[in-house]
């Protein structure tokens, strides 16, 4: 990947998380469809595009029982389950392949980096979106920094081994 694609994936990530976090659910989901569009006709591979797509809809999937759990634990107190929340879960898949690749093969630091930057991420969603709060401060924090940090160790783990052939 070249290092203009690696930044403008990064910069689509960026700016969609502000947007996700700034204008909620509608915005949100418009958004990451452009963002999408963008991503497969621009960033992928054609031949990676059912691998590509594998992963981002694993990512959701795995998006809605975590951002569950989180409801039902407490981690976040919420109405219900916020779209935009999701649809940052989508926008963070396209990352993995590109402009954080580097990681494969360097799991555990993914995972140490990952716990500590997704809590600061939830804390500073909660305080823009109304929509969402998080709950008790040091519990909601740490298990946002433990389960991230799974996640991608996870994530990476498994990406090491895959490759878009295994998913034809």
């Amino acid at each position: 990947m070249s290092l203009t694609k690696a930044l403008v994936n990064a910069a689509i990530f960026d700016l969609g998380w502000f947007v996700c976090t700034f204008f909620g659910d509608r915005v949100a989901v418009s958004y990451t469809i452009a963002a999408l569009m963008v991503h497969f006709l621009w960033m992928v591979e054609r031949s990676s595009w059912r691998f590509e797509s594998v992963v981002i809809l694993s990512y959701l999937v795995l998006g809605v029982v975590i951002e569950s759990l989180y409801l039902y634990f407490g981690v976040i107190i919420s109405d219900r389950l916020p779209i935009w929340i999701l649809m940052l879960w989508v926008l963070f898949a396209t990352l993995l392949n590109h402009s954080l690749s580097w990681f494969k093969g360097r799991a555990m630091l993914a995972a140490v980096l990952t716990a500590i930057a997704a809590p600061w991420s939830y804390y500073a969603g909660a305080a823009i979106n109304d929509a969402v709060e998080l709950g008790q401060l040091s519990f909601s924090l740490s298990v946002i920094a433990i389960s991230w940090a799974i996640v991608i160790a996870l994530t990476y783990y498994l990406l090491k081994r895959l490759t878009p052939e295994a998913i034809k």
